[in-house]
């Protein structure tokens, strides 16, 4: 009876528990040892030496001005051509070990807003990890998750 009850609570709380380095599929989220203000610099740092424009959006929440995908990140993909996406990095006391957790989500402006003088970002789509923009996702995480340890 015991080992059932063990075996039990170990399949519940695996079910529940989040990893470091985890996340859903519309976000890549890891945990950083810095709290959220400076995790926060160093994303908005990291972000904008890449190029992107930074602004605040809300308490503990950045976001980056709508882009062209990058040709490197088109490919082949005729409908990644003249799209434009953006980036939204939030930040939050991790629950469980110290520090910050971090989240990393991006989403592709629809072609029919990308063409006016105002992008329509409240239509965005979800990059998901699906998608082949889903890798450089992982890698604006991992960006501001080495900056973090440095």
């Amino acid at each position: 009876m015991r080992s059932i009850f063990v075996v039990c609570a170990i399949a519940l709380l695996s079910g529940c528990a989040r990893l470091p380095g985890g996340g859903s599929d519309r976000a890549v989220e890891v945990t950083v040892n810095t709290g959220i203000d400076s995790t926060l610099r160093v994303a908005a740092t990291q972000l904008q030496h890449h190029g992107y424009i930074v602004t605040p959006a809300g308490e503990n929440r950045l976001v980056t001005a709508p882009r062209a995908v990058p040709d490197y990140l088109v490919g082949k993909d005729a409908e990644l051509r003249n799209r434009q996406w953006f980036v939204q990095v939030s930040a939050d006391r991790s629950a469980f070990v110290r520090g910050t957790r971090l989240s990393v989500t991006a989403f592709l402006i629809p072609p029919t807003a990308a063409g006016t003088t105002a992008p329509q970002v409240q239509n965005a789509i979800p990059v998901t990890s699906d998608h082949q923009l889903w890798q450089e996702v992982r890698s604006i995480a991992r960006w501001i998750q080495d900056g973090a340890r440095r």
